[in-house]
């Protein structure tokens, strides 16, 4: 069970971080460069961003290509797939009293 823990609290230190997942999740479908990632994501600055993707970036998550695109990795296409089960899950129980409560 502690390995388990382990890897939970793992996945969920990334995830808990909200400009982490929104990252990840603009970074899904295509790679961008800074300037068209930070227009996708509202609310963040040029310097957190900039942080964040170096973060995400030391974690292999994700890489920045030679025409200077930022795309997931391998390990990010793992993490980009438990994101889109977590919206699924989400969606589903969005009007329920158990997403309402937090």
């Amino acid at each position: 069970m502690s390995n388990y823990s382990l890897g939970i609290n793992a996945g969920l230190k990334i995830l808990n971080d909200k400009w982490a997942g929104l990252i990840i999740a603009n970074l899904a479908m295509t790679p961008l460069d800074f300037m068209d990632l930070r227009e996708k994501i509202s609310g963040i600055n040029t310097l957190n961003l900039h942080n964040k993707v170096s973060e995400l970036d030391q974690l292999n998550l994700l890489d920045l290509t030679e025409d200077q695109q930022i795309t997931l990795t391998a390990k990010g296409e793992q993490l980009k797939r438990v994101l889109n089960e977590l919206e699924r899950w989400g969606d589903r129980h969005a009007s329920t009293n158990l997403v309402a409560e937090y």
